[in-house]
């Protein structure tokens, strides 16, 4: 029987991916318009990819890991991530929903999908790095208990 791609663990792994990112992306915004400070801009610009290939990586690490997998993750995420988005744009920041249906917001969610990827492909092991993995630390466990 063939595992699903989409599962419980799938969807807390993005409840907190989405959590993360967007708690700590509206504090980023609202501290780059309080001080305009170039330091914010930075943050903003480098922080949710580095949550999303975060997320990805330990998500993956026991997950299975493969091409299907990986771009169902990817654009699934990205895609609840941007509905979610879209639906906390007017409690959170005042603004229509239908303001975020534009190009300069899109483009930066989709982008996205690259972080998930290469954050899927870097908890990728293959089953020869498994052996050596499981191999060294036997040999370090017996070491460890002939003295």
């Amino acid at each position: 029987m063939e595992e699903k791609y989409i599962t419980k663990r799938w969807f807390i792994y993005f409840l907190l991916y989405f959590l993360v990112s967007y708690v700590g992306m509206t504090f980023l915004i609202t501290g780059f318009q309080i001080t305009e400070s170039g330091i914010f801009f930075v943050a903003i610009k480098i922080f949710h990819p580095i949550v999303a290939l975060a997320a990805a990586y330990l998500y993956f690490r026991k997950a299975r890991s493969d091409w299907p997998a990986r771009f169902v993750t990817a654009i699934g995420w990205t895609a609840i991530y941007y509905v979610l988005v879209l639906a906390l744009l007017e409690p959170v920041w005042g603004i229509a929903w239908i303001q975020g249906v534009a190009w300069d917001m899109i483009i930066p969610h989709w982008l996205y999908i690259i972080g998930i990827i290469v954050g899927a492909t870097a908890a990728h092991r293959s089953d020869d790095e498994i052996a050596q993995i499981v191999k060294a630390r036997l040999e370090l466990k017996e070491d460890i208990l002939k003295k």
